[in-house]
């Protein structure tokens, strides 16, 4: 219903219906001097006890002298790193807008989206006029069969409607592309919203893939066929102008950034509801986020020249085999895995590609057309280009060098299909330091253990170890070998499901297995590529932290930060991944280098009986 009244309101508009440690003076006394502070130690709380609150030990100093502002539903070091990176990319779009470049280049795309973009008073003169070829043909639908055609059409640039629809890998033949169509159709996040009380399929399918111009298939792959039988039913019962009615609405809001404000306003008022975010981000930022979502690996090449050296890339790169020899390891040692499922673990690690930084080989974005028309014909003719080249990919041979990110993201992402691991330029960047100011104790934790060996152990988690060496979903364990990794794995959803971040909110263990498992493997990987370092074997203290202690507090760095209640009631029942705080606090109890390494006692809020810590990888 909440829907609804919104839909109604934005339709209105139109016409229509997120130890020891230095002292505060000592601190004071080093940037006086002009030595920058030490990373960990300057976000420290030296109040609160690592056996009480590893977390806030860590983070609590930064958290309490930097308060969620008015804009953001949460407010995390991944908040400072992104921030960083806007502004860099922001300094390559203005300096393009101001190029007089050539037709056709990288720069002059660039330069002329965010030029248009940025140019408030056209867009506010042009108001609907872009957009208004796609509601006269939402206003010309007369029954089903032109309803599904106009979603077709309305998906191609960018606005989707009734379910989803992609190209992607073949899960049983990762050699080969495939169509598939899952679920959609709800506007809030999780059906959860819907329920809590505190707060057919041929004919669709047939009607949908002739007018989206899809080819070169056999088949096509439906993730869940009872909701398309449902949804067939719902195409009959609903009067067509309620389709139509939500058609427009979905259309407007999806375009609402690159409208006039009362149309942007509206949009920002009720998804505020779900993000607590008091109000928006400046224009240029909001124009950057929808830049790099429709051009980001073109901003991807001017950006690497700048801020990512082969220094750098060596650094993570050498880290990658270092971690992926640490899991051989830990695989041999493993005495509930058999040795058959063993020697296959062993073949699919030795095959998992790597691509750290940015891609050996950039795409051609020659045919995508950006000029200074208007910013919604910009994202129009940007989302065209995508769909068209997803669909092309359709009867081809898979490409096994694309980046499904950019380089200046700061995200990373283990492909199950391409059995690979992909690490952004971006994720590498600790805000405020260049890479060669931090030692390896902090980076291996900070990237070793939360990106690397996290994404590394995604290979061998509760989805990624049902696809073989080749991306292929096929069972390559033993029936014993299976349970008992279940066994251990039941371990973790038990542990999880007893932490409440809010109350009456409690962590799904369930649903966050995949990205639970992969944070306790990646610490326990990156313990052991730290382990062989100079600065471990040496064991010196810096700043009275031992190498150890820097490791975890690295760890803990990288998950730096505080969220709104909103956000947070949002993220527990809609989110894959723990809270922040949890996934620090929650492998680190697992994990028997922690307890020596911060002297953790029985009894104390950090202490899990040895018995029920989780042993997986």
């Amino acid at each position: 219903m909440r829907l609804l009244i919104f839909g109604c309101a934005i339709l209105a508009l139109a016409g229509g219906c997120d130890n020891n440690v230095k002292s505060a003076a000592e601190k004071s006394k080093d940037s006086a001097d002009g030595n920058k502070a030490d990373v960990l130690l300057s976000h420290m709380d030296s109040t609160v006890s690592p056996s009480q609150d590893f977390f806030m030990y860590t983070n609590g100093g930064w958290i309490k002298s930097n308060p969620i502002p008015g804009n953001r539903g949460s407010w995390t070091i991944g908040h400072l790193v992104i921030e960083e990176n806007q502004k860099r990319i922001r300094s390559i779009a203005e300096k393009a807008a101001s190029s007089n470049a050539a037709a056709g280049t990288p720069e002059q795309k660039i330069g002329d989206f965010y030029s248009t973009a940025m140019d408030s008073t056209k867009i506010e003169q042009l108001d609907l006029a872009p957009l208004q070829t796609y509601l006269q043909k939402i206003n010309a639908i007369t029954h089903v069969r032109s309803l599904v055609a106009a979603v077709s059409e309305l998906k191609k640039i960018g606005s989707h409607t009734l379910f989803s629809d992609y190209v992607t890998q073949d899960d049983k033949n990762s050699e080969v592309m495939s169509y598939k169509l899952t679920q959609g159709g709800i506007g809030l996040p999780e059906r959860e919203y819907y329920f809590k009380t505190d707060s057919a399929t041929k004919s669709i399918r047939a009607a949908y893939l002739q007018s989206s111009q899809v080819k070169s298939i056999d088949s096509v792959i439906v993730g869940q066929p009872e909701f398309f039988g449902a949804l067939n039913n719902l195409l009959k019962s609903i009067p067509i102008d309620i389709w139509k009615k939500q058609l427009k609405y979905n259309l407007i809001a999806d375009f609402s950034n690159a409208l006039p404000e009362k149309y942007a306003m509206t949009v920002f008022n009720f998804t505020k509801q779900l993000s607590g975010a008091k109000e928006r981000l400046p224009r240029w930022q909001r124009v950057i986020d929808n830049q790099e979502a429709v051009m980001g690996e073109m901003l991807g090449q001017l950006y690497v020249k700048e801020y990512f050296n082969e220094t750098a890339k060596k650094r993570y790169s050498d880290m990658v085999e270092a971690i992926r020899e640490a899991l051989k390891v830990r695989i041999g040692q493993l005495d509930w895995m058999t040795d058959s499922t063993k020697q296959k673990a062993y073949a699919k690690l030795a095959a998992m590609k790597k691509k750290v930084g940015y891609p050996d080989k950039w795409k051609d974005f020659s045919s995508m057309q950006i000029g200074k028309e208007s910013y919604v014909q910009n994202l129009i003719n940007a989302n065209s280009w995508w769909h068209n080249y997803r669909v092309n990919k359709l009867g081809k041979p898979v490409d096994r060098d694309e980046w499904e990110m950019n380089p200046q993201e700061y995200n990373a992402y283990y492909n199950a299909s391409n059995n690979e691991i992909v690490l952004p330029a971006g994720i590498f960047t600790v805000p405020g330091y260049r890479d060669e100011e931090l030692d390896d104790a902090t980076v291996y934790g900070y990237a070793g253990a939360s990106t690397i060996g996290h994404e590394i152990t995604h290979g061998f988690d509760d989805e990624g170890r049902q696809y073989d060496a080749q991306g292929n979903l096929k069972s390559w364990w033993t029936k014993k070998d299976e349970e008992e990794f279940n066994k251990r794995a039941q371990v973790m959803v038990k542990q999880f499901n007893e932490y409440e971040p809010l109350k009456g909110y409690h962590i799904n263990g369930k649903a966050t297995l995949g990205e639970n498992i992969a944070d306790l493997g990646g610490i326990l990987l990156g313990i052991e590529a730290f382990k062989k370092t100079a600065q471990y074997k040496e064991g010196k203290k810096i700043g009275g932290l031992t190498p150890m202690q820097r490791y975890f507090m690295g760890y803990a760095l990288g998950w730096m930060g505080h969220i709104r209640d909103e956000q947070l009631r949002n993220r527990l029942l809609s989110d894959v991944h723990s809270p922040a705080k949890y996934r620090v606090n929650g492998p680190m109890v697992d994990i028997d280098e922690f307890y020596t390494a911060f002297n953790i006692q029985p009894n104390s809020p950090m202490y899990r009986a040895e018995s029920l810590r989780v042993k997986i990888w």
